[in-house]
């Protein structure tokens, strides 16, 4: 599920962004999720000056949440991005929450606009 809310960003911040969100989404195929499948949610929002995106999965994972090379990319991109991330593991699911400061400007004054429909 994709919760939309259209925003202007860098296209550097599209890429970082789009290979975090692919990242979370293949951790949350890879280790949340048995044979019953399960929900991922991705949302991406402004809050002021700054880009929220929230990636929540319902799924659970009985093995221990290690931090591996997927999620040190991760913290690498979030920090590329000027930003953080919150990541919290839980027996009802996981929430990544990605939060980045937008763009004033861009360098050509144009921004790419990121976003899908729901």
């Amino acid at each position: 599920m994709l919760v939309e809310h259209q925003i202007q960003l860098h296209s550097l911040q599209c890429w970082r962004l789009g290979m975090i969100i692919s990242e979370l989404i293949t951790n949350s195929y890879r280790h949340a999720f048995g044979d019953n499948g399960g929900t991922i949610c991705v949302e991406l929002k402004r809050r002021g000056n700054i880009a929220e995106c929230r990636v929540t999965d319902d799924g659970s994972s009985s093995d221990i949440v290690r931090s591996g090379h997927g999620l040190s990319i991760v913290r690498q991109l979030a920090g590329a991005l000027g930003g953080n991330i919150d990541l919290q593991f839980g027996q009802d699911g996981a929430v990544a929450v990605l939060s980045f400061p937008m763009p004033m400007q861009t360098l050509d004054g144009q921004a790419a606009t990121c976003s899908s429909s729901r």
